[in-house]
């Protein structure tokens, strides 16, 4: 069961937490009409959020990562991919 797919900004700062800047949860019109089984990624688009570009010199790296529910008792978390500051335009 998937529990939500999100953007994370890692700070600059070692052992700082990462930072929420992005989330799409299953049951929202972005999140919803995504399959399940093998799916073709993309291209999906995001409004990049003004605090990201404020602070973007503070920012190592973003995650995408996905939480999801494999069995009733815990969940667990899959890091889809990480994309360093320097790749971005």
């Amino acid at each position: 069961e998937l529990l939500s797919t999100s953007v994370l900004a890692v700070p600059n700062i070692p052992l700082a937490p990462r930072v929420l800047i992005y989330q799409i949860k299953p049951n929202e019109i972005d999140g919803g009409n995504i399959p399940t089984g093998s799916t073709t990624w993309g291209p999906w688009t995001m409004n990049i959020p003004k605090a990201f570009l404020d602070n973007r010199d503070k920012i190592a790296w973003i995650e995408i990562v996905g939480s999801h529910r494999c069995h009733a008792l815990w969940t667990q978390e899959t890091l889809y991919g990480r994309v360093e500051m320097g790749q971005l335009p």
